[in-house]
């Protein structure tokens, strides 16, 4: 005897196996001319998920304005990309196909006295919630030659360091962090840039501000460090993010982690500019063996982990 189940291809009904299948009109046939068993795919149950945008650039310094005159100034470091995590349930068992899009690092500027470039998106659509979209951090700000001025650092996921040049009290805030996906940037001092901000944190003087760790003791989401008069001590980078600078141009932010690059600065005349942030990164994990398909899988501590570094979909 032979015997024919029919299952619509359309509809969000877990998937089923079995027999030999076939399209058509809609309906996906699994067709028995033997003993065998049909059986049911159910989709992934909770869903756990980080994305992560991509960082900005650090500020380039203007030429021609060295020394340690009050000509010379540091430039605000990157802002990190947005950081967006969480889980989601779903009840319905269906297997689906959702796209992941990777944002990339802000480049570093060529161009004297150029904000740092912001970051671009990264986004998810996870099955059971909707798309999941965070936004690329805010550049550093980078200043001119009229002495006294100030210049506040981009917004973004997390916002870029401002710069400053004047030895008068005050200074602008940083660019503004996006909430719930980053914090500020920090302020610039005389002769100093601000740090960009970071997932957990603010910049703070020099600092970019912490980022978030999220499997493997990786850290994501840290702001740039800011560029400094050469007199000046500079900020390291952290976490995957760029370090500022006191004489060269500013560090680049790692791949794939969403830091900030660092600020630049001016140094007997010649401008350095800033880092390029760092590009972002989507990953999706669930406990249990391998049971969707996307990206880099990877298993550790009981979780299957899906790695995306460019864009792709993710199936479970």
């Amino acid at each position: 005897m032979m015997v024919v189940g029919a299952v619509s291809s359309a509809n969000k009904s877990p998937q089923a196996t079995g027999g030999t299948i076939v399209t058509s009109g809609g309906y996906k046939y699994h067709t028995f001319t033997g003993s065998s068993s049909l059986s049911w795919v159910k989709g992934i149950g909770t869903l756990e998920y980080l994305c992560i945008a991509g960082g900005a650039s650090g500020g380039k310094a203007e030429a021609g304005f060295g020394g340690t005159t009050l000509g010379a100034s540091g430039q605000g470091g990157g802002g990190a990309g947005g950081v967006l995590n969480g889980s989601s349930s779903r009840t319905n068992g269906a297997v689906e196909t959702t796209t992941v899009t990777v944002g990339g690092g802000g480049a570093g500027q060529t161009t004297s006295a150029t904000y740092g470039n912001n970051g671009s998106n990264s986004s998810v659509a996870i099955p059971g919630i909707s798309t999941v979209t965070s936004t690329g951090g805010g550049g550093g700000a980078a200043s001119d030659s009229l002495v006294g001025s100030q210049f506040q650092g981009n917004s973004g996921g997390s916002g870029g360091g401002s710069a400053k040049r004047t030895t008068s009290t005050g200074a602008l805030a940083g660019g503004s962090g996006t909430s719930g996906q980053g914090n500020n940037g920090a302020s610039g001092q005389f002769g100093r840039g601000g740090g960009g901000g970071g997932k957990n944190a603010a910049g703070s003087g020099q600092d970019g501000g912490a980022g978030i760790t999220w499997v493997d003791n990786i850290v994501y989401g840290s702001g740039g460090g800011a560029g400094v008069r050469t007199d000046y001590a500079y900020a390291s980078g952290i976490g995957g993010s760029g370090a500022g600078n006191g004489g060269s141009g500013g560090g680049s932010g790692v791949a794939n982690r969403g830091g900030g690059g660092g600020g630049g600065n001016n140094n007997g005349g010649s401008a350095f500019g800033g880092g390029n942030g760092g590009s972002g990164v989507v990953i999706i994990r669930y406990l249990g063996a391998q049971r969707g398909t996307g990206g880099t899988v990877t298993s550790a501590g009981g979780y299957t982990y899906h790695t995306f570094t460019t864009g792709g979909t993710f199936t479970g």
